[in-house]
């Protein structure tokens, strides 16, 4: 089992078989085969080289505040989302409901 797992993981027909099915790879070869082919939306490429380069950068990138994992945060979170989702709230009224969540956190905290 390792050997397959190994295969999908680091091979570039898998991950031009496989796409992004699980996510960007990781891996130089079939993180390049996906690019190569056409595989990556210019939106993920964006988004994986702006992560590379903040880890290369002196400020890296930092862990999430612990109180992240807090349940009232989740539920306020799964409500953004829920509303937005769902065509109930347009982007400037869920960016006013995460504002909310940000003061929740300094309440909590």
């Amino acid at each position: 089992m390792p050997a397959v797992i190994g295969h999908q993981l680091a091979d570039p027909d898998a991950a031009r078989a496989l796409g992004r099915t699980r996510g960007v790879p990781a891996a130089r070869g079939p993180f390049q085969a996906l690019v190569d082919g056409g595989g990556l939306p210019p939106l993920a490429l964006a988004a994986y080289r702006q992560i590379q380069q903040q880890r290369g950068s002196a400020e890296g990138i930092g862990l999430p505040n612990p109180l992240f994992e807090h349940a009232r945060l989740h539920r306020l979170m799964r409500e953004v989302f829920e509303t937005v989702a769902y065509g109930k709230a347009t982007d400037a009224e869920a960016a006013r409901l995460v504002d909310e969540g940000n003061a929740m956190l300094r309440r909590i905290h």
